[in-house]
């Protein structure tokens, strides 16, 4: 796609703004306040969650869905919390969720809302599963603030998708039509900055925690070794391993220098591949409720 230097200017423009991208939203931000209050309770939780009736609809949702096989209806949050759940999954994703709800992708008709959500829940999913397997010399990898950052690690797509629809609609259609161009070589080319890097920029500007907006930074390095370096090497595993999930579910996925560098186990990791196997479908259909289009 080759475009003029007066439509290189507009989304110069249209990239700035996100400077100007309105106050994170109030749910979000109440959510904020208690992801870092271990003293908070359930009702506390679920009355910020119930504020939102587009969250707490998904939430709802979530905790009914086949995946986690209840047999007496969810009919609350707090119901979500306590019976299916857990109070820290409910804040990860209500908080994922109300984040990206200030954004509007639907001015792009060839953004997959099923396939962000998709990609976010399988990468938020695996993160926890291995977090506890990670055996590095920096602190231990927390499952839940793993989970988080998985569930938000491409908020720059939401967020890019929101500023300039048109050209990542050209950008998603190149990428669906040549798979080896990857999503940030195209919006580095065509809108002069990559797609995490965009997402950081919002990450700090909305003062997520500070190792969401590292992980959204670094996620793709590989070499990265700076703060944070075993979450992010984390999440940039699972993401890619993500990818290949969706695009053929029955290959295999090893990455021996990631799984070498994060100390996990190989026997972990075979019971991860052999319990993420068996519950792709079953995965596939959270992600449905949690786009809103089931």
């Amino acid at each position: 796609m080759i475009i003029s230097r007066e439509r290189y200017h507009a989304i110069t423009v249209k990239l700035r703004k996100l400077q100007e991208l309105p106050p994170l939203p109030q749910t979000a931000q109440r959510l904020l306040a208690l992801f870092g209050d271990e003293d908070c309770e359930i009702e506390d939780v679920a009355k910020t969650i119930e504020e939102c009736p587009a969250v707490t609809a998904r939430v709802i949702g979530l905790a009914g869905s086949a995946y986690f096989a209840q047999t007496q209806p969810v009919r609350s949050v707090e119901q979500a919390i306590i019976r299916v759940l857990g109070l820290q999954t409910v804040k990860s994703l209500s908080l994922s969720m109300a984040v990206s709800d200030a954004f509007d992708p639907s001015r792009c008709p060839a953004f997959n809302i099923e396939r962000y959500w998709g990609s976010a829940l399988f990468t938020a999913t695996l993160c926890r599963l291995l977090a506890g397997a990670v055996q590095t010399d920096e602190e231990p990898v927390d499952p839940e603030g793993a989970y988080l950052c998985g569930l938000l690690h491409n908020l720059g797509v939401l967020a890019l998708t929101h500023v300039a629809p048109q050209e990542m609609q050209a950008i998603f259609t190149t990428t669906a039509k040549n798979p080896e161009r990857g999503l940030a070589e195209l919006t580095n080319e065509q809108l002069g900055l990559e797609h995490y890097r965009a997402g950081a920029w919002v990450s700090s500007r909305w003062h997520l925690p500070p190792e969401v907006t590292t992980v959204i930074e670094h996620y793709r390095e590989h070499t990265y070794r700076g703060r944070h370096w075993p979450l992010a090497l984390l999440v940039g595993f699972a993401s890619r391993w993500t990818q290949q999930l969706l695009v053929d579910p029955e290959r295999l996925w090893h990455e021996p220098d990631a799984i070498e560098a994060l100390g996990i186990p190989h026997n972990r990791m075979e019971k991860v591949t052999a319990q993420t196997h068996q519950r792709i479908s079953e995965i596939s259909e959270l992600t449905k409720v949690f786009a809103g289009t089931r």
